[in-house]
């Protein structure tokens, strides 16, 4: 990123060690750490449920071109492209504090954990009452059953014909 204009001077940021940049750029300067994304990208922990940003680390490196200028004899013997040189490491964290993280949690998921709580308590009354209701159903047809065979007698022979119906087609 191109600072000139914010600091008059050939400043520019960059992520720390040349990260993500061209080869030729990490290969230009000596000393430097490797480059490494999980300890020098700029990370953000979010939240799932709602998006809140929980921590923020970000981490950028302020360098200065510098280029072969007749003015400065000492800088002939850079090569005709110009070198960016490291001159300082920034690093910025934030995050939810202990109350802050207490108080989201109980805003945020004791609500959730009630709500659960009621739907399990629905679902248990429901399958209790399906259960007396699937009790009594049998109860009813199982008595159904036995009120019917008293009404059949044993023997067949006394059972009077059934007349054909002389209206029926």
């Amino acid at each position: 990123m191109n600072l000139t204009a914010a600091v008059m001077a050939p400043v520019f940021a960059s992520k720390p060690s040349f990260l993500d940049a061209e080869e030729w750029l990490q290969e230009e300067v000596t000393g430097l750490p490797p480059a490494d994304n999980n300890t020098m990208d700029t990370n953000l922990w979010v939240e799932p449920i709602t998006g809140a940003l929980v921590k923020a680390r970000k981490q950028l490196q302020a360098n200065m071109m510098l280029m072969n200028l007749p003015l400065f004899p000492d800088l002939n013997r850079l090569r005709k492209k110009p070198r960016y040189v490291p001159i300082s490491n920034i690093i910025e964290t934030g995050g939810m504090d202990d109350d802050l993280v207490n108080t989201f949690k109980n805003k945020v998921f004791k609500p959730r954990d009630d709500f659960i709580m009621i739907l399990w308590a629905l679902f248990g009354l429901c399958t209790f009452i399906s259960g007396l209701f699937s009790f009594f159903f049998y109860k009813i047809v199982r008595d159904n059953q036995k009120e019917s065979t008293l009404l059949i007698p044993k023997d067949s022979s006394k059972i009077a014909p059934v007349e054909p119906n002389p209206y029926t087609v």
